[in-house]
Protein backbone atom coordinates (compact mmCIF):
# COMPACT_ATOMS: atom_id res chain seq x y z
CA UNK A 1 0.00 0.00 0.00
CA UNK A 2 3.10 2.82 0.68
CA UNK A 3 4.25 1.30 -2.53
CA UNK A 4 1.25 2.20 -4.26
CA UNK A 5 0.94 5.49 -2.74
CA UNK A 6 4.63 6.90 -3.39
CA UNK A 7 4.16 6.07 -7.38
CA UNK A 8 0.87 7.79 -7.00
CA UNK A 9 2.94 10.98 -5.84
CA UNK A 10 5.58 10.55 -8.42
CA UNK A 11 2.59 10.40 -11.14
CA UNK A 12 1.68 13.40 -9.57
CA UNK A 13 4.99 15.13 -10.23
CA UNK A 14 4.78 14.14 -13.34
CA UNK A 15 1.51 15.20 -14.40
CA UNK A 16 0.87 18.61 -15.95
CA UNK A 17 -0.75 21.29 -13.54
CA UNK A 18 -3.59 22.59 -15.52
CA UNK A 19 -6.15 24.91 -14.32
CA UNK A 20 -9.12 27.41 -15.95
CA UNK A 21 -8.48 31.20 -16.42
CA UNK A 22 -11.47 33.87 -16.62
CA UNK A 23 -11.33 34.90 -20.33
CA UNK A 24 -11.15 38.17 -19.76
CA UNK A 25 -7.60 37.72 -17.62
CA UNK A 26 -6.06 36.25 -20.71
CA UNK A 27 -4.92 38.20 -23.61
CA UNK A 28 -3.84 36.64 -27.28
CA UNK A 29 -0.66 38.39 -29.21
CA UNK A 30 1.98 37.13 -32.02
CA UNK A 31 5.78 37.00 -31.07
CA UNK A 32 8.20 36.78 -33.78
CA UNK A 33 11.64 34.89 -33.41
CA UNK A 34 14.29 36.67 -34.92
CA UNK A 35 14.83 34.08 -37.40
CA UNK A 36 11.37 35.46 -39.02
CA UNK A 37 9.00 32.67 -37.29
CA UNK A 38 5.37 34.03 -35.97
CA UNK A 39 3.64 32.40 -32.82
CA UNK A 40 1.10 32.25 -31.20
CA UNK A 41 1.01 33.36 -27.24
CA UNK A 42 -0.61 34.61 -24.49
CA UNK A 43 -0.30 36.96 -21.97
CA UNK A 44 -2.31 35.48 -19.25
CA UNK A 45 -2.78 38.04 -15.96
CA UNK A 46 -3.68 36.36 -12.86
CA UNK A 47 -7.02 37.34 -10.94
CA UNK A 48 -7.11 39.94 -8.09
CA UNK A 49 -7.53 38.24 -4.70
CA UNK A 50 -5.24 35.31 -5.89
CA UNK A 51 -2.77 34.72 -2.99
CA UNK A 52 -0.03 32.33 -2.49
CA UNK A 53 1.71 31.56 1.12
CA UNK A 54 0.12 35.13 1.85
CA UNK A 55 1.38 37.29 -1.67
CA UNK A 56 -1.28 38.76 -3.20
CA UNK A 57 -0.66 37.94 -6.98
CA UNK A 58 -3.06 39.70 -8.40
CA UNK A 59 -2.10 42.22 -11.20
CA UNK A 60 0.86 39.66 -11.92
CA UNK A 61 0.90 38.06 -15.41
CA UNK A 62 2.88 35.13 -17.38
CA UNK A 63 3.78 35.11 -21.20
CA UNK A 64 2.75 31.35 -22.69
CA UNK A 65 2.89 30.20 -25.90
CA UNK A 66 -0.82 29.63 -26.92
CA UNK A 67 -1.84 25.71 -28.09
CA UNK A 68 -5.18 25.71 -30.60
CA UNK A 69 -7.40 24.47 -27.70
CA UNK A 70 -6.59 27.20 -25.63
CA UNK A 71 -6.72 29.86 -28.52
CA UNK A 72 -10.60 28.37 -29.52
CA UNK A 73 -11.36 28.82 -25.31
CA UNK A 74 -10.75 32.23 -25.96
CA UNK A 75 -12.47 33.04 -29.18
CA UNK A 76 -15.97 31.26 -28.05
CA UNK A 77 -15.54 33.07 -24.83
CA UNK A 78 -15.06 30.31 -22.42
CA UNK A 79 -12.15 29.77 -19.77
CA UNK A 80 -8.83 29.03 -20.94
CA UNK A 81 -7.20 25.89 -19.80
CA UNK A 82 -3.62 26.58 -19.19
CA UNK A 83 -1.26 23.67 -18.84
CA UNK A 84 2.20 24.27 -16.75
CA UNK A 85 4.85 21.95 -17.31
CA UNK A 86 5.74 19.17 -14.47
CA UNK A 87 8.65 20.64 -12.71
CA UNK A 88 9.45 24.33 -14.06
CA UNK A 89 8.50 27.63 -12.26
CA UNK A 90 6.01 29.77 -13.67
CA UNK A 91 7.60 32.69 -13.82
CA UNK A 92 5.54 35.96 -13.10
CA UNK A 93 6.05 39.66 -13.96
CA UNK A 94 4.33 43.32 -13.09
CA UNK A 95 4.98 46.81 -14.90
CA UNK A 96 7.44 47.34 -17.26
CA UNK A 97 11.21 48.83 -17.77
CA UNK A 98 12.59 49.50 -14.57
CA UNK A 99 9.49 49.46 -12.86
CA UNK A 100 9.15 45.70 -13.97
CA UNK A 101 9.03 42.91 -10.67
CA UNK A 102 9.13 39.91 -11.03
CA UNK A 103 8.23 36.84 -9.21
CA UNK A 104 8.74 32.95 -9.30
CA UNK A 105 6.54 29.72 -8.22
CA UNK A 106 8.34 27.30 -7.75
CA UNK A 107 5.89 24.38 -7.79
CA UNK A 108 3.39 24.82 -10.84
CA UNK A 109 0.86 22.85 -8.85
CA UNK A 110 0.66 25.87 -6.01
CA UNK A 111 -0.55 28.23 -8.72
CA UNK A 112 -3.13 26.07 -9.81
CA UNK A 113 -4.53 25.61 -6.63
CA UNK A 114 -4.25 29.24 -5.47
CA UNK A 115 -6.47 30.69 -8.79
CA UNK A 116 -8.80 27.35 -8.70
CA UNK A 117 -9.82 28.25 -5.01
CA UNK A 118 -10.56 31.97 -5.91
CA UNK A 119 -12.62 30.74 -8.76
CA UNK A 120 -14.20 29.22 -6.68
CA UNK A 121 -14.67 31.77 -4.07
CA UNK A 122 -15.85 34.30 -6.78
CA UNK A 123 -18.44 31.45 -8.51
CA UNK A 124 -19.91 30.87 -4.40
CA UNK A 125 -20.04 35.24 -4.01
CA UNK A 126 -21.53 35.78 -7.03
CA UNK A 127 -24.52 32.27 -6.58
CA UNK A 128 -24.85 34.16 -3.58
CA UNK A 129 -25.15 37.98 -4.73
CA UNK A 130 -27.94 36.17 -7.49
CA UNK A 131 -30.07 34.59 -4.69
CA UNK A 132 -30.06 38.07 -2.70
CA UNK A 133 -31.39 39.87 -5.92
CA UNK A 134 -33.65 37.19 -6.68
CA UNK A 135 -34.85 37.50 -2.76
CA UNK A 136 -34.79 41.33 -2.79
CA UNK A 137 -37.43 41.41 -6.16
CA UNK A 138 -39.53 38.77 -4.56
CA UNK A 139 -39.92 41.30 -1.51
CA UNK A 140 -40.77 44.54 -2.85
CA UNK A 141 -43.35 42.22 -5.17
CA UNK A 142 -44.93 41.20 -2.32
CA UNK A 143 -45.61 44.33 -0.50
CA UNK A 144 -47.64 47.50 -1.91
CA UNK A 145 -45.59 50.42 -2.80
CA UNK A 146 -46.27 53.70 -1.09
CA UNK A 147 -49.27 55.52 -1.77
CA UNK A 148 -50.75 52.60 -3.53
CA UNK A 149 -54.05 50.77 -2.24
CA UNK A 150 -55.07 46.86 -3.12
CA UNK A 151 -57.53 48.82 -5.68
CA UNK A 152 -55.33 50.30 -7.93
CA UNK A 153 -54.36 48.21 -11.01
CA UNK A 154 -50.43 49.39 -12.69
CA UNK A 155 -48.90 47.45 -15.76
CA UNK A 156 -45.74 46.47 -16.01
CA UNK A 157 -45.24 50.11 -17.13
CA UNK A 158 -45.90 52.00 -14.45
CA UNK A 159 -49.26 53.46 -15.48
CA UNK A 160 -52.59 52.82 -14.03
CA UNK A 161 -54.61 50.20 -16.17
CA UNK A 162 -57.08 53.08 -17.33
CA UNK A 163 -54.17 54.73 -18.97
CA UNK A 164 -52.97 57.83 -16.36
CA UNK A 165 -49.82 58.40 -14.62
CA UNK A 166 -50.77 58.41 -10.80
CA UNK A 167 -50.61 61.89 -9.20
CA UNK A 168 -48.48 62.68 -6.33
CA UNK A 169 -50.38 65.40 -4.22
CA UNK A 170 -47.04 66.99 -3.28
CA UNK A 171 -45.39 67.33 -6.77
CA UNK A 172 -46.58 69.90 -8.77
CA UNK A 173 -44.76 68.46 -11.93
CA UNK A 174 -46.90 65.57 -11.73
CA UNK A 175 -50.31 67.01 -10.95
CA UNK A 176 -50.39 68.85 -14.70
CA UNK A 177 -52.34 67.42 -17.86
CA UNK A 178 -49.44 65.40 -19.52
CA UNK A 179 -51.98 65.47 -22.47
CA UNK A 180 -52.36 69.08 -22.41
CA UNK A 181 -49.31 70.26 -24.44
CA UNK A 182 -46.83 72.70 -23.29
CA UNK A 183 -48.13 74.31 -20.14
CA UNK A 184 -49.23 73.35 -16.33
CA UNK A 185 -52.94 74.31 -15.66
CA UNK A 186 -52.87 74.56 -11.75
Amino acid sequence: MAQENSRQEGNRSERWARVNFPNKFVHPHEYTARDGRVFDKMFVSIPPGVTLNGVDLGGYAFDHFAKPREIEQKANGRPVAINFRPGEPVRLFKGTGAERRTLEVSNPWDLCRAVKAHNDEYAKSRQEAAVQAAEDVQSTQERPAAGVDEFDTFDETGLQADGYTPCDPADPIMMSDTSAGMGATL
